[in-house]
């Protein structure tokens, strides 16, 4: 079969281009409109808006951001300025000198007798400071030397080698003593000393070593005065030589956030009720601490009292108050936003972000990555408890949801994907998702929020359940419903489960009569339809059941409303056997919708008020480089909707004069007709189904046309010329002009030849 030179199936698009896969050029791509969001069923078989996302509006939704260190020397290892003069003994200088001791070649030499004063000293220290002190013991003989510039045990050092010590001076003299008792003979040299332990306020107990603070059991505290009351902190810190007790963590004097019983590392997360920063050695701590820091966390968002920072994110802790995390003008109101979240602690209760979007949208409380779509009603983005709660929530991202003009690309029926192409409708359910006291009203009903996946993949779902002891006949919930066509077609729909009773009863009527009303039952086990009902003035009465898998069924009834008009929407619990409530089981609800047509579209979701969503419509594919007006084939697999207009597709100049149509009329006939100048060949065929998935094949040759529909030729006509070359340079998925009589329904593939293929090979190309 010869190669086509145009050819469209659903697959590659953006915001306003639909793709085609022949030619490989952007010639052959489709023009997409539609000025308004609007519904697909994805591959996954969820219910989903389409478009392009925008950058994530949400800062620090991970809560991984870090502020500066709070705390100074957390690793212990800052050193002062060199406090010592001539510490490697070059001249015979600086030094005061008692008894024995000389300074000569390059070092300070103790040789000392029985008795005596045997120091060697400078005036450098300050009372109270804490001192690193480093020297090389040479030429040792006898005797030893020490530091005796402190209080406590003084270490000896009686061997050649370089030595360190650590030291809380108690005296402004650095006084290197030399045994007189003992006759020492011994050289010292690249004597050093300089502060450390800066910053920090060492209680009893608490040392300095080699970049770690140590404790000797004596319950002391180790802190620096460095916090900001209030402030959010991540503290990480290093235990080492654990031995025993424990060392408490504080933000602030008594705030504990963490102890630690054992080596290692440790992060904590808490509020500071002061300024202190203070580690505590309790149950006679013995050990070392290292590497410090302390961060402030929760940048970007503001936090009221009971929200906290913790390692799994933002902790929401509630005792029924309005407590909440925030940001302030993240959102555009009346703009469409994706909502992800993870659950990563849910302890008991909910949150919620009605504040933002409106009433029903409850977050899911269960530990997992959610999403949902909703339209911003305030400019804040407000997370907050739902009722008394404990749940924590991580990697928040919210995206504005662009590209009104995004093909639909529809994986309804699964399998291969089509093209979604639907009239304007106007969705009179002003919630749409939300079936919570406040939003539908109720007789005999109670309705709870519960973890069931509902077709859009949330799993926060709303259930009616009649109430214990009450008729089951006589339990519903339904909306008010105002602005409609009194006369007109008009079809209420609404997505079921199964949550106790096995059918659901669907039912609209005249406010002013409500026997004037049309309705159905479904059965939620199968799909199947129970009973149908027109009464009084409604006419016309048709069901439908959709299977979205996993339970879920979309419920229609469609129907001419009364003279009057109809004015509420009402959907019942129903089941043969059960005749009285428990209070318990009922019905699982999602997505009702309420339209003047006389069929159930693509589900449009509201949040407070009604939405319309407007018409696609996809127009301009190809150049007259891509077509051949003297012979050819236009392919067309789709099916229509049975909706009151024209659905065209037309292959043209852009004009009435040269164009080949293939049209769907209101009462669903097939024409099919080609005109250059004059009309060639008119098709009018009415044994079909327009519903159904249809092959379509138009050929067009000189004295050689036809039309094959599923693989049979319905037509044929030996009499009649083409256009010239070069005419037609356009293809529409509706007239010439793109205005009108769009083309509406599920598209699965287009093909358009530039020779007139043989009837096998149209055989072949429409067979289903």
């Amino acid at each position: 079969m010869a190669t086509p030179s145009l050819a469209m199936v659903p697959s590659g698009y953006k915001d306003g281009t639909l793709y085609s896969v022949l030619p490989n050029n952007a010639g052959g791509d489709f023009d997409v409109t539609r000025g308004s969001l609007a519904t697909r069923v994805n591959k996954d078989g969820l219910i989903e808006p389409v478009g392009t996302l925008g950058a994530d509006v949400v800062l620090n939704g991970d809560f991984e951001e870090v502020g500066a260190d709070q705390i100074l020397n957390g690793d212990f290892s800052q050193e002062g300025s060199e406090e010592v003069t001539n510490g490697d003994f070059a001249t015979d200088s600086d030094w005061v000198k008692q008894d024995g001791w000389t300074i000569s070649g390059g070092k300070a030499n103790a040789n000392m007798v029985l008795g005596g004063n045997g120091n060697i000293y400078q005036t450098i220290l300050t009372v109270g400071k804490t001192y690193k002190l480093t020297f090389t013991v040479s030429n040792y003989v006898q005797g030893y030397i020490r530091n005796v510039s402190q209080d406590g045990t003084l270490p000896l050092y009686n061997s050649n080698g370089t030595f360190t010590e650590y030291f809380v001076a108690n005296t402004s003299n650095l006084f290197m003593n030399a045994s007189t008792s003992e006759s020492t003979q011994l050289s010292i040299d690249n004597l050093s000393v300089v502060e450390v332990g800066q910053n920090w306020d060492f209680g009893t107990g608490w040392s300095i070593g080699d970049d770690k603070a140590i404790q000797d059991g004596a319950n002391g505290d180790l802190q620096q005065n460095s916090l900001v009351t209030g402030e959010n902190y991540k503290v990480t810190l290093e235990v080492l030589d654990y031995v025993q007790g424990n060392l408490v963590v504080r933000l602030g004097a008594a705030n504990v956030i963490g102890s630690i019983t054992a080596n290692g590392t440790y992060t904590f997360y808490g509020v500071a009720s002061t300024t202190l920063f203070r580690l505590r050695a309790q149950v006679g701590f013995i050990g070392s601490v290292t590497n410090i820091i302390v961060e402030e966390v929760g940048q970007e968002w503001t936090l009221t009292d009971g929200c906290s920072i913790t390692a799994q994110g933002a902790r929401i802790l509630s005792d029924g108050a309005n407590q909440h995390i925030q940001q302030l003008n993240k959102l555009v109101v009346g703009d469409t936003y994706e909502m992800e979240y993870e659950i990563t602690e849910s302890v008991i209760g909910g949150l919620s972000v009605t504040a933002s979007f409106g009433s029903g949208i409850i977050l899911k409380d269960t530990v997992g990555v959610h999403k949902f779509y909703a339209v911003a009603t305030n400019a804040a983005l407000t997370i907050k408890r739902n009722a008394a709660c404990d749940v924590t929530i991580d990697n928040i991202k919210i995206k504005r949801l662009n590209g009104d003009d995004t093909p639909r690309i529809d994986y309804t029926d699964g399998g291969c994907p089509v093209l979604l192409t639907e009239p304007q409708s106007t969705n009179l359910i002003t919630q749409s998702n939300d079936f919570s006291p406040t939003s539908w009203l109720k007789t005999n009903l109670t309705t709870t929020l519960d973890n069931e996946v509902n077709p859009s993949g949330d799993s926060s779902t709303y259930k009616i359940s009649t109430n214990v002891g009450l008729s089951v006949d006589v339990s519903f919930a339904y909306q008010v419903i105002s602005g409609l066509t009194p006369s007109a077609a008009h079809s209420y729909s609404v997505f079921a489960k199964n949550g106790g009773y096995d059918e659901v009863r669907v039912l609209f009527d005249d406010g002013s009569n409500l026997s004037n009303n049309a309705q159905a039952t479904f059965n939620l086990n199968d799909g199947s339809i129970t009973s149908i009902e027109a009464n009084g003035t409604f006419s016309g009465t048709t069901a439908k059941a959709e299977d979205f898998g996993n339970g879920w069924y979309r419920c229609t009834v469609s129907a001419v409303i009364s003279s009057t008009g109809a004015s509420r929407g009402r959907i019942y619990n129903s089941d043969s056997t059960i005749t009285v409530g428990d209070g318990t089981k009922g019905v699982y609800l999602y997505g009702a919708q309420f339209e003047e047509l006389s069929y159930a579209t693509s589900l449009i979701p509201t949040y407070g008020a009604v939405r319309t969503r407007l018409q696609d419509t996809v127009i301009g594919a190809g150049t007259s480089s891509d077509f051949n007006s003297v012979e050819g084939v236009l392919f067309v697999e789709a099916k229509v909707q049975p909706n009151d207009t024209n659905k065209i597709i037309t292959l043209s100049d852009g004009t009435g004069v040269n164009i080949l149509t293939i049209q769907v009329n209101p009462n669903g006939r097939l024409d099919v007709n080609l005109v250059a100048t004059d009309y060639q060949f008119i098709l009018n065929y009415t044994n079909w189904v327009g519903t159904d998935n249809n092959k379509i094949a138009v050929k067009w040759k000189e004295n050689d046309f036809g039309v094959w529909l599923n693989g049979v030729e319905i037509f044929t006509d030996n009499v009649g010329v083409t256009p010239s070359v070069g005419t037609f340079n356009k293809l529409n998925l509706s007239s010439t002009n793109g205005a009108t009589d769009a083309w509406l329904g599920e598209t699965s593939q287009i093909q358009v030849f530039k020779t007139a293929l043989s009837d096998a090979e149209l055989l072949t190309l429409t067979t289903i």
